[in-house]
């Protein structure tokens, strides 16, 4: 099995898993709970309901769904955009965020890497950089992209600056 074309297309998912939690699921029923008895009890001691309630209502509902479905180990954030850093042979393909745009990186067009603790610079053939960081991820994430980054730079000669 050849491993260096394994190297050289990796893809590294960027958003942590979620650790299912009792306690968050109990805590967003409670929420989800009060959310929809505040309405009736209003309505029971005064009669009317006031804007203020509403808000209230729909305030506690959405942090109330929110807390159940992190409770059972759904992310948010995976149900609504993808995050990752795609290492392929022609190029460097980078989504940071879930709202960021994916941005891809040709390794043809790239002079040089310089590397920092917390980040990566990839300078252009035409002297315009991008700035990759990794501050946000855990430590052998960052390590293994890196590593990753570095070997393929090598492959293709590009200059490396520690």
């Amino acid at each position: 099995m050849d491993t260096g074309s394994l190297i050289n297309d990796m893809r590294i998912e960027l958003l942590q898993e979620t650790q299912k939690s009792k306690f968050k699921i109990v805590l967003g029923i409670l929420t989800l709970l009060v959310a929809t008895l505040w309405i009736p009890v209003r309505l029971y001691e005064n009669n009317s309901v006031a804007i203020f309630d509403w808000i209230y209502v729909i305030i506690f509902l959405l942090n109330g769904l929110n807390l159940t479905i992190s409770g059972l180990g759904i992310d948010f954030e995976r149900l609504i955009g993808k995050s990752f850093i795609h290492i392929g042979e022609q190029a460097l393909k980078i989504k940071p965020g879930v709202f960021a745009k994916e941005q891809s990186i040709c390794w043809d067009n790239i002079d040089s890497i310089a590397c920092k603790p917390t980040s990566i610079s990839f300078i252009r053939n035409d002297t315009s950089s991008y700035l990759l960081k990794l501050e946000n991820l855990e430590y052998l994430t960052a390590k293994k992209i890196k590593v990753l980054i570095y070997k393929t730079a090598k492959k293709k000669n590009i200059t490396i600056i520690e």
